[in-house]
């Protein structure tokens, strides 16, 4: 799915608003802040691509996905 283009406009919450920036499209829209890095501010760019929601400010990211719920009791990840 993707890539999408967004800019974070403001954070509210548990939700971030974002603004789809690739297409004139103006709607925004109301996304989960556990779906999204936790390094983001109100003005980051995101890239959405495979579900996934990235910084796109060149840096290379490392990291899968913020959504991995790495940690989490029960995961996959926190009994491996």
């Amino acid at each position: 799915m993707g890539p999408y283009e967004y800019l974070l406009i403001r954070i509210d919450g548990d939700y971030a608003w974002l603004q789809r920036v690739d297409q004139d499209n103006q709607d925004i829209l109301p996304i989960a802040r556990a779906l999204l890095p936790p390094e983001v501010e109100e003005g980051s760019r995101l890239r959405y691509e495979n579900f996934c929601y990235k910084e796109s400010d060149g840096r290379k990211n490392e990291n899968m996905c913020s959504g991995t719920y790495r940690g989490m009791p029960g995961s996959i990840a926190a009994e491996s």
